[in-house]
């Protein structure tokens, strides 16, 4: 595993090789000149020495796609339903501290306990359990609060809770501009839901981190690239096609479509590299926003925390293996629609990947059947369709793959069979309190490293080849890895 040091320079460097790509591109299309031929392929290419691009078209395709890059972040991820602003100027934050100071005088200090008989007057009429989310939702408040002061990044002016049941958070950067720039941290609620107040703070001083370096801004540059290649070489291909357009399709119509083709190829390639960019850069600033977060408020939080949302992760990549293959059985089967129905259906702190399994292919069947009963009006006794729903899963189960321990996994995935490997965690929780301390940590990082194993089957199935791999983020194996190498191993030497 490559040191902090080492993560530094590949960040850097990553970055600095996506501005060289982004201005060669942008000087290479401003250069060539398209050009009737009679040559074979019936274009001519020229360079030119002068700009063949005016100054307002060139600073369109420098500022332009950075812009809109940003500004569509922005607009997809805060808005629409479900987002509550926990911190902000028009948060809970600040509507009961203002309350509470305006009823205390400062005579006692501002925490959840003082102020709960503000939050019990908001809770009143409201539906059962509506206090405790509040108390939960001004924790995360309070502790984001003073993380952002201990941290001295004070660009971080709000928080959000989004209401999916999809563990992540990120980080937006609003208004792209130094010292007048605001981050938002967004956390959807599953997170909330799978994670101890103490993890969610490490998830909340890891979207920190990334506010610290300014990744959200970077993120917003390091999409331009594939709007760039866009805008700048349709331009190339507008002159191409308006050649082949004016001679009204002559003899050479077909080498000039070929010619368009294998613009369209050279396009694909510079897409599919600047991709390959964004993903590298994307997972060295996740290990360094871990490695900020472990400083912050200590790695072991953050690692468990880590753990939790890999398995609830694993459990939604196994909703959705299982109902990708169930449509390999039932063609017309709204594969996404399905998927949303079972993570909205399943118990939101679920972390058990056999049961999510289990749970997928239940959901299916009992729909299944009740369109049947339902259209042709069968009336059958609950037990007795319970039974059958039961039954069913079970065939299913059987047919799909067993769960032959907690170690080996046997999955099949379309007419393949194969074994997967992974470390078991319980066997590392040694005091069974359902979380993972230093030593027991180190215990963990030394097995995977020793035996290259995964925590998570997804993880391995990815090593195989026999899923698609995550390629945005590091996976959690390896953040855990760097996090006792850069933080906990370093800890324990002072």
């Amino acid at each position: 595993m490559a040191s902090y040091f080492q993560v530094q320079i590949r960040r850097i460097v990553s970055i600095l090789l996506f501005l060289v790509y982004d201005l060669l591109q942008i000087y290479f299309v401003s250069h060539l000149v398209v050009k009737k031929s009679d040559n074979f392929i019936g274009y001519d290419f020229n360079w030119s020495p002068e700009l063949t691009l005016t100054t307002t078209s060139v600073a369109f395709l420098i500022i332009m796609p950075f812009f809109l890059s940003y500004m569509t972040a922005v607009s997809n991820s805060t808005s629409g339903d479900g987002f509550v602003q926990v911190l902000g100027p028009n948060s809970l934050y600040k509507r009961v501290k203002d309350e509470f100071d305006l009823k205390n005088g400062g005579k006692k200090e501002f925490t959840v306990e003082n102020a709960e008989f503000i939050l019990e007057a908001m809770a009143v009429g409201e539906p059962r359990g509506s206090l405790d989310n509040l108390k939960t939702l001004l924790k995360i408040a309070m502790e984001a609060r003073m993380l952002i002061d201990k941290s001295g990044v004070k660009s971080v002016r709000r928080v959000y809770i989004n209401d999916l049941n999809i563990p992540n958070a990120f980080t937006l950067r609003v208004i792209p501009l130094p010292y007048l720039g605001q981050d938002w941290i967004i956390i959807n609620s599953n997170v909330l839901d799978i994670l101890e107040i103490e993890e969610i703070h490490a998830i909340v001083a890891h979207e920190i981190g990334h506010a610290a370096r300014y990744d959200s801004w970077i993120n917003s540059f390091l999409a331009s690239p594939r709007l760039i290649i866009i805008f700048g070489w349709s331009i190339i291909f507008a002159r191409m096609l308006g050649i082949m357009l004016q001679n009204n399709f002559n003899g050479f119509a077909i080498n000039r479509i070929i010619a368009l083709f294998a613009l369209f190829a050279i396009i694909r390639f510079f897409l599919i590299f600047a991709q390959f960019l964004t993903y590298y850069t994307n997972r060295q600033a996740e290990l360094l926003s871990d490695n900020y977060a472990g400083k912050l408020v200590g790695s072991e939080i953050l690692v468990n925390a880590l753990i939790k949302i890999g398995q609830r992760g694993e459990v939604i990549n196994a909703i959705k293996l299982e109902i990708e293959w169930l449509q390999s059985k039932k063609r017309d089967l709204d594969v996404n629609l399905m998927i949303m129905n079972a993570l909205t259906t399943l118990n939101p702190e679920e972390r058990s990947l056999l049961k999510a399994r289990e749970y997928a292919l239940k959901l299916y069947i009992t729909g299944t059947l009740s369109e049947m009963f339902n259209r042709f009006k069968i009336s059958i006794p609950r037990e007795n369709f319970q039974k059958m729903v039961k039954d069913a899963t079970s065939n299913l189960l059987e047919e799909r793959g067993d769960l032959v321990n907690q170690e080996r996994v046997m999955l099949r995935l379309g007419e393949q069979r194969k074994q997967v490997f992974t470390t078991n965690l319980a066997e590392f929780d040694l005091d069974n309190n359902k979380r993972l301390d230093k030593i027991e940590i180190k215990a963990l990082v030394e097995k995977i490293k020793l035996d290259d194993k995964s925590i998570f089957e997804f993880e391995a199935l990815e090593k195989l080849g026999l899923v698609p791999e995550t390629k945005s983020h590091p996976k959690v194996s390896e953040r855990i890895i760097f996090l006792y190498d850069s933080v906990i191993a370093k800890e324990k030497t002072k």
